[in-house]
């Protein structure tokens, strides 16, 4: 699987490393993630995207996107953090 995260970003208005490509159509955007205790962290800089995938009951993982690398990472967070949500068909 390509770990290739510009693929992901959208390409104008932003500021990310190299520049989005958004070869993928998925546009994303930085819009950075809610904290367990309702602050908002790290916003134009990151985004994590939750995943239909549970690593045990309390926690799930995310694919996230960090303005500053061109790749993307698979975390597993608790589920009480707040994240992007996209639907996607398989």
């Amino acid at each position: 699987m390509s770990r290739d995260g510009n693929a992901l970003k959208v390409v104008s208005g932003t500021r990310f490393y190299r520049i989005g490509t958004n070869t993928t159509g998925f546009s994303a955007l930085m819009a950075g993630y809610c904290y367990y205790d309702g602050s908002f962290l790290n916003l134009r800089s990151a985004t994590a995207f939750w995943s239909s995938t549970e690593s045990d009951a309390e926690s799930a993982w995310d694919a996230t996107l960090l303005y500053e690398s061109k790749d993307f990472f698979f975390l597993k967070w608790y589920k009480n953090m707040g994240f992007s949500v996209r639907c996607i068909k398989d």
